[in-house]
């Protein structure tokens, strides 16, 4: 029998070190994708909390709604309750469009319908500031005081 000479630890310690390696990238993969999930959600949430926000005159008026059916009665309610959790998520869909549409949409509408009734204004005011638009009313409303009544009744 012929002897052969032990290799040394060399390849072992180099499949240990690489199995370290993967395991330690695995782990901060994981804790990556982990805090990159939680923002996603916190994004998605306040997508859907904001314009429930901005739109709370809708949203008080179908809680009124969904309170009224409670009191016609209960099965109503809750079967009102269950459809309005099962649209809760169109109606948020519903809502960021129309958020989007009143804020980038029609604001640009009406900055338009603005600057063509600046264009319509006679010259003479469109070239004064606010304080001599507001003089100028100051003078408007001091010449239309009728002097037989004393401010208090006018």
């Amino acid at each position: 029998m012929s002897q052969q000479p032990e290799q040394s630890g060399g390849s072992t310690a180099k499949w240990l070190a690489i199995m370290v390696v993967m395991v330690a990238v695995i782990i901060i993969g994981i804790w990556i994708y982990q805090w990159l999930r939680w923002i996603i959600y916190g994004l998605i949430a306040l997508l859907i909390v904001i314009p429930l926000f901005l739109n709370r005159k809708w949203v008080a008026k179908i809680v009124t709604w969904i309170r009224g059916t409670y009191k016609k009665h209960m099965a109503l309610g809750i079967i009102t309750t269950l459809g309005a959790v099962a649209a809760f998520l169109p109606f948020s869909a519903f809502l960021v469009g129309k958020t989007i549409w009143e804020n980038f949409i029609v604001k640009k509408k009406k900055n338009n319908t603005i600057a063509q009734t600046q264009e319509q204004l006679p010259a003479e005011l469109n070239n004064t500031t606010n304080n001599d638009l507001l003089l100028k009313a100051d003078e408007l409303l001091t010449k239309n005081i009728d002097p037989k009544f004393p401010p208090t009744e006018q």
